[in-house]
């Protein structure tokens, strides 16, 4: 028995493309530093890999795999608003996504430090993590 679609062919098209670039879009799971002992590594190491570009701290260590891997740390005393940080979040990640290439093989843990970072704009954070990232070179 033949299926029938409810679309045109036209349309079932579209639909597939959408679904491509959201996929190039996304943050998988393996670029993402998951576990507790995963941070804790970072963190003993930090004193190596330290840079500080204000309102970030970033933290970096060899992970010894081929990609590397992100960590965000927002303390809720730095930003209390869970939609502001989740918003963060996502520009960070946005951000290392980007800019990811030629940093193969590195755990990254950016840490929020101060509360005024709640006043930022998109663009000038963007510019503070372009600092950051050609520091991690």
């Amino acid at each position: 028995m033949e299926e029938k679609s409810l679309m045109p062919a036209e349309q079932k098209e579209e639909v597939i493309l959408v679904n491509k670039g959201t996929k190039e879009k996304a943050f998988p799971k393996k670029k993402r530093l998951l576990k507790g002992e995963d941070f804790k590594k970072v963190f003993s190491d930090h004193y190596k890999n330290k840079f500080v570009e204000i309102p970030f701290l970033v933290l970096s260590r060899k992970n010894g795999q081929k990609h590397s891997r992100l960590g965000i740390v927002i303390a809720k005393k730095k930003i209390k608003n869970a939609v502001r940080r989740n918003l963060f979040k996502r520009i960070l990640r946005e951000g290392f996504r980007k800019r990811e290439e030629g940093k193969e093989g590195k755990d990254i843990i950016i840490i929020i430090t101060k509360k005024e970072t709640i006043k930022l704009e998109r663009e000038k954070i963007h510019k503070i993590m372009d600092k950051t990232w050609a520091h991690l070179k």
